[in-house]
């Protein structure tokens, strides 16, 4: 006949040379896992084929045992599990989850995994939308100021071909006036030139005449 969890429970507590590792206390009323790793390696790859301690917690669960951890020992109760009541462990019965619960449970989890995706989604967009508009407001900035630099460029452009204009008009007209009124320049006119020899030769003339009626 096989024997259930509780069974199997029941007979390594009742085996004086695992007190060791696991025993009664507070007079029978709850046992006593002295030490979980030494537990698992001995106790469980035992009596248990090799499970895990994971995998024995959760049967005590499923049975209905409540347990207390405290570093590395564990306390285990249970109010039909008793070190004298061993004639009532066949009747414990393992618990079986309601389906109906396990499905909602499923489905809510489900659903809140969902809200949570589009949650996280949502707020990806809206960080993305947000470096969006700002590089947007950056590029508008750099716009303007090629704008502005463009428009002064034009500026300066303009200038340089005005002052370029000044200047060969002014340069043109002092040449044109150079050639008309060169005394203004102080250059000497060739005909007040010749006006000034002729003169010169005049008085020289007088002066020899004089000197003769002398």
């Amino acid at each position: 006949m096989t024997m259930n969890f509780p069974e199997i429970l029941y007979g390594i507590l009742a085996n004086e040379n695992n007190a060791n590792y696991i025993h009664w206390v507070d007079d029978g009323t709850r046992f006593l896992i002295v030490d979980k790793e030494a537990f698992t390696s001995v106790i469980l790859d035992k009596y248990f084929n090799k499970n895990t301690f994971k995998t024995f917690l959760s049967n005590l669960y499923h049975y209905g045992f409540t347990t207390i951890t405290r570093d590395n020992t564990v306390t285990i109760s249970h109010p039909d599990f008793q070190q004298y009541t061993f004639n009532l462990t066949p009747f414990l019965k393992r618990r079986e989850l309601n389906r109906k619960k396990t499905q909602e449970r499923n489905r809510r989890y489900a659903q809140e995994r969902k809200r949570l995706l589009v949650q996280g989604e949502l707020q990806e967009r809206d960080e993305l939308n947000k470096q969006i508009l700002r590089l947007q407001a950056e590029n508008n900035k750099l716009k303007e100021k090629i704008n502005k630099m463009t428009s002064i460029q034009d500026k300066q452009s303009n200038l340089l071909r005005e002052v370029k204009y000044v200047s060969e008009f002014l340069y043109g007209g002092l040449n044109r006036i150079e050639s008309e009124h060169p005394e203004l320049f102080g250059a000497e006119n060739p005909t007040s030139a010749v006006s000034t020899e002729n003169d010169a030769d005049s008085e020289e003339t007088i002066s020899i005449d004089n000197l003769q009626e002398n």
